[in-house]
């Protein structure tokens, strides 16, 4: 027997147990024991190199998007100098007829004539088209990144403006890839084996029970009960001195029995008593000891957590069950005000993980995810399968997640977005990438925002200049003259096109004044008429048979424990 983490796969920190016959993944470790291994495939049939061919693949099948002023801008300059040489063509034939205004009358006809079609030509300058794009964009990502959002480009922001779906990873995105320890309760004793130890005392010998144990849960554990221990010197006033002279119990032997749990034996601070120490599920208490009568009672107050999802763990000392562990996964702070701010945007939020339906719909209902849009127990060609289903649906996804296992749903999606604290697989295939530790996940909201905004601000930035060449080439071609005795001479019309390239590039630079709003904001009243909506029971039917029968594109090559 030995154990195996998997999280580079599945994403899930919690050690899967295998046996003799198991197959297990290359590139994943061996977590307990030693294991002897044959090997099915070779490096390129691997899992690992799955995912990397559907990482590429993704890639190259997205087609970039052509910005709306380089589509203005490859016929506006044939059609300025049509304009010109009309303009000039024009006024030529006016002299000749003798039908130019009265204000115009003895002037040179080849002089003048050309004079407005160079007016014409400067007053017309695609200055303000050609920096519309770039200057918002430019300033909207620096924006974003003092706010600890890296964006990779105007065409990211582009799509994140658009995106109508945002599906979150669960583990180390959603939450921060930790056990923490939710609930601790006592037994209630049948017998009066260790009906001395209070609550102090026996998370103690759980402590010193786990102190050689590698395991999630271990390490959970501990952390809770040195957080505990700590709370109580605090408020006790110990000094140092005075917590070492107490003194603390130590394990004495310590055995981890796989997929089970730990025996220990714990000694005294003074080595004087020894106390035999079990925590585990209720198999190993049962084979450690304890009276099965003890163990089937502890049923009633683990059935609670059990159904939300949670892992139970349960501790013994010297054959009589003591205390209940009730572990969830660690929510990040910002989680539930970043989904709130997401559908208050009008952005429908779901959740991909590989994790256990149960454990999947404990964190969304923390976070506020509905059921029908988790979708759990995903590998990554699953996850993949199921991006590529809500694209079909006519959806504009963003995907944020943080390990080798999420890259290739954020290759697929529209916009990936990557947590800072991720691997370096999915930080080099995301999009966006979210570097402020102490708010990961409202960085998606300000990422949004930001891309709102700057979308509008080029939107802004083309009317501008698209209203600027209205009104000057008319004017610079002398069609006001005979109404208001107005014209623009090349100097005024070269002044009045760099007056309009100005506005532009403040109009961007304006965008520095904004300020995190994470709030929620007023939703969009429809939806587009092509898109279906992710809550539809047709949709969600679909991508449950997506993530249920999804020809996978890798094959699962492994190697088979002898």
């Amino acid at each position: 027997r030995t154990e195996a983490d998997e999280s580079m796969v599945t994403g899930e920190a919690l050690l899967v147990p295998k046996l003799a016959g198991d197959q297990v993944i290359g590139a994943t470790l061996n977590s307990t024991g030693t294991a002897i291994c044959r090997v099915d495939s070779l490096a390129a049939d691997s899992l690992l190199a799955g995912i990397i061919r559907m990482v590429e693949d993704a890639q190259c099948s997205k087609a970039p998007i052509q910005a709306l002023a380089d589509q203005v801008s490859s016929v506006f300059t044939p059609v300025v100098l049509a304009l010109a040489l009309a303009t000039t063509a024009v006024w030529l034939a006016l002299f000749h007829v003798g039908a130019v205004p009265q204000e115009l009358q003895g002037r040179q006809p080849l002089v003048t004539s050309l004079l407005f079609g160079i007016s014409v030509l400067v007053v017309a300058c695609p200055c303000g088209l050609g920096l519309a794009t770039p200057t918002a964009v430019m300033v909207g990502s620096g924006v974003a990144a003092r706010h600890g959002v890296l964006i990779r480009g105007g065409e990211a922001l582009e799509q994140l403006h658009a995106v109508t779906v945002c599906v979150f990873d669960k583990t180390g995105t959603l939450t921060d890839g930790r056990l923490v320890v939710g609930t601790f309760r006592r037994a209630k004793r049948t017998s009066g084996a260790a009906g001395a130890l209070d609550d102090a005392h026996v998370l103690d010998l759980v402590r010193a029970a786990q102190e050689g144990s590698e395991h999630p849960i271990g390490a959970a554990l501990r952390r809770y009960v040195e957080q505990q221990q700590q709370d109580g010197e605090e408020q006790r006033g110990e000094t140092k001195q005075g917590q070492r002279r107490r003194g603390r119990s130590t394990a004495a032997d310590f055995e981890a029995v796989v997929g089970r749990g730990v025996r220990s034996t714990v000694a005294s601070a003074d080595g004087q008593q020894l106390w035999r120490v079990v925590i585990g599920n209720r198999e190993l208490l049962r084979e450690s000891g304890c009276d099965a009568t003890s163990v089937a009672a502890l049923d009633s107050v683990a059935a609670p957590f059990e159904a939300a999802g949670n892992i139970v763990v349960f501790a013994a000392v010297d054959g009589e069950p003591e205390v209940i562990f009730s572990l969830t996964a660690s929510v990040r702070e910002d989680a539930r005000a970043a989904v709130s701010g997401l559908q208050g945007r009008g952005i429908q939020v779901a959740m991909l993980t590989g994790d256990t339906v149960r454990a999947a719909r404990a964190v969304g209902g923390q976070v506020g995810i509905p059921d029908d849009l988790i979708h759990a127990s995903a590998l990554p060609d699953s996850k993949l399968a199921f991006i590529r289903s809500l694209q079909r649906q006519g959806h504009v996804v963003a995907m944020v997640g943080d390990g080798v296992n999420d890259a290739p749903a954020l290759a697929q999606a529209d916009i990936g977005v990557a947590v800072g604290s991720g691997t370096e697989v999915a930080i080099g295939t995301a999009k966006v990438i979210l570097i402020r530790p102490q708010s990961y996940l409202l960085g998606v909201l300000t990422a949004f925002d930001i891309a709102r905004l700057t979308v509008k601000r080029i939107h802004l930035n083309l009317g501008i200049s698209f209203v600027y060449n209205f009104i000057g080439i008319p004017t610079a071609a002398g069609a006001l003259i005979p109404l208001a005795n107005v014209s623009l001479p090349p100097w005024a019309a070269g002044a009045s096109m760099a007056m309009s390239s100005v506005f532009v590039v403040l109009s961007s630079l304006s965008l520095g004044s904004f300020r995190e709003d994470h709030g929620q904001q007023p939703r969009r009243q429809t939806p587009p008429p092509t898109r279906r909506n992710v809550l539809s029971s047709s949709s969600s039917e679909e991508t449950q048979s997506l993530l249920l029968s999804a020809d996978p594109q890798v094959q699962y090559h492994s190697v088979e424990l002898v």
